[in-house]
């Protein structure tokens, strides 16, 4: 017998164009610090310091992750 899964519920819809307007201006943030994140990586593979560089990837998914919920909302609010 398999358990039941909740419904996955969506992102919130983004309500006003204070609140896209802060998402936005964070997007903006978590790319810049991606962008930074990705040069220091290839910087350190360049130079042949993999294991610095795989010390990163914490860093690297969390910004992505960071992202996808952001462009999530923005996405599932496009009607706003």
């Amino acid at each position: 017998m398999s358990t039941p899964q909740p419904d996955r519920i969506g992102p919130r819809p983004i309500e006003n164009i204070g609140e896209a307007e802060k998402i936005i201006t964070n997007l903006e943030s978590i790319m810049d610090s991606l962008l930074a994140t990705l040069e220091e990586v290839a910087a350190l593979v360049r130079a042949g310091h993999l294991h610095e560089a795989t010390a990163l990837e914490p860093a690297k998914a969390e910004f992505a992750r960071a992202y996808a919920l952001d462009a999530g909302r923005i996405k599932h609010s496009r009607l706003f």
